[in-house]
């Protein structure tokens, strides 16, 4: 963050009771540059609490979300924030480099270049592209005005999964304009953890309550579409639920259990496998430009 070729920024650390010395170096640093300004939470709490304790305390124009495990390319906010004020628009984010926590090696990128042009970004297809079951634009890293924030009283939910997703749908909800740029600026940790079986049953539950809540930003007539839209994500969750609960069976070796929920459900089959193979695709999937690309080496792009 303080090789950013934006010099003119405020870093701002919100500290959620860690215990790995990260206070303490943020705070030395602190003393030696201005810039960086240490908040500490009394409590441990959810992703939600620091994150708004992190927005009442910004001063900037823009607002700029990076987790503390992640790392980003020295331009990126001097870009983002450029095109952003060029085209006016109240939110931008980036294409990612997707990289595997143990080895440090890119997988891929959130998305192909050719899926995304330089262009604005309506709810509708924000919510197309970010189904569940799959790692969608929710995780995308907004840099986003302040003004609009404050003027629309914009804050994460406290909630314990889906923060992202929900300030997202609050934003879309309030009349925000987003923009992506296809350049992957952004380098996101991939746990090994994030995919495992009970994540991703435990994360479906989350996806259902929060798209419910979701739906309740959008009211009037002018969003009818927007709450279908919503409304089929919700049973698209449900469906992946129950295709979970095959799987769990199937890896328990409880073949009889498994038949029977198939058999119940046996009108979902098609949609299973339509999943089935498009998670078998993204597991087999490496980009060739990038696979041998460290994500420390962000001193200049991958050589493709």
């Amino acid at each position: 963050m303080l090789r950013q070729t934006l010099a003119d920024l405020e870093l701002i650390v919100v500290d959620d009771c860690s215990s790995d010395g990260t206070a303490g170096l943020v705070d030395r640093l602190a003393q030696r540059d201005p810039r960086i300004r240490l908040i500490r939470n009394p409590v441990n709490g959810k992703v939600g609490r620091a994150r708004n304790r992190g927005l009442d305390a910004v001063r900037g124009s823009w607002i700029a979300m990076v987790d503390a495990d992640d790392a980003i390319e020295p331009d990126r906010l001097e870009r983002l924030v450029a095109r952003a004020e060029a085209a006016g628009i109240d939110l931008i984010s980036d294409n990612q480099y997707l990289f595997d926590s143990d080895t440090g090696i890119v997988q891929r990128t959130l998305f192909s270049k050719a899926h995304s042009g330089q262009r604005q970004l309506s709810v509708e297809e924000f919510l197309r592209r970010d189904r569940p079951g799959i790692l969608g634009l929710s995780c995308l890293k907004m840099v986003i005005r302040t003004d609009f924030v404050l003027r629309h009283g914009l804050c994460y939910e406290d909630v314990a999964f889906g923060e992202d997703f929900l300030f997202f749908m609050a934003f879309f909800a309030a009349g925000g304009k987003m923009f992506i740029d296809p350049e992957p600026r952004y380098h996101y940790r991939s746990h090994s953890s994030n995919t495992s079986k009970t994540s991703a049953s435990l994360s479906l539950q989350h996806i259902i309550e929060h798209t419910r809540l979701a739906a309740s930003y959008f009211v009037g007539e002018h969003f009818a579409l927007v709450r279908r839209i919503l409304k089929q994500r919700e049973r698209d969750a449900d469906r992946l639920v129950r295709y979970y609960c095959i799987v769990d069976h199937i890896r328990n070796r409880k073949l009889v259990a498994a038949l029977k929920q198939v058999a119940t459900d046996l009108p979902l089959l098609p949609y299973w496998a339509c999943h089935a193979a498009e998670a078998l695709s993204r597991r087999m999937f490496r980009s060739p430009h990038c696979a041998e690309h460290h994500y420390l080496n962000l001193a200049g792009r991958p050589r493709c």
